[in-house]
């Protein structure tokens, strides 16, 4: 389970794990929960007991947790650092 916060989601993605989004508090969280969630990396409950409800319902089903992480693979670069760095380092900006 993770705040939706756009750092602590995109930590999450990169540590390869299946995500449950947290009830946002303010309407920033609730768009990147909304994000996450409409691309299939993550889902989003609206209470805490839905949270607890989402997370042991995945925790069981290995398939939704791969397609889950498919998603996330998909959609993030893990070397996007150093390919940012070495774009600079030639010069590029």
């Amino acid at each position: 389970m993770s705040a939706p916060s756009g750092a602590a989601s995109a930590a999450a993605v990169i540590a390869g794990v299946p995500m449950i989004h947290l009830p946002p508090n303010d309407e920033l969280e609730r768009q990147t929960a909304q994000f996450f969630q409409n691309r299939g990396m993550s889902r989003a409950a609206a209470s805490l007991s839905e949270a607890a409800a989402l997370a042991l319902a995945l925790a069981k089903d290995a398939a939704a947790q791969e397609a889950m992480l498919a998603c996330q693979h998909g959609a993030f670069a893990p070397d996007a650092a150093e390919r940012i760095a070495r774009y600079l380092h030639e010069g590029h900006v």
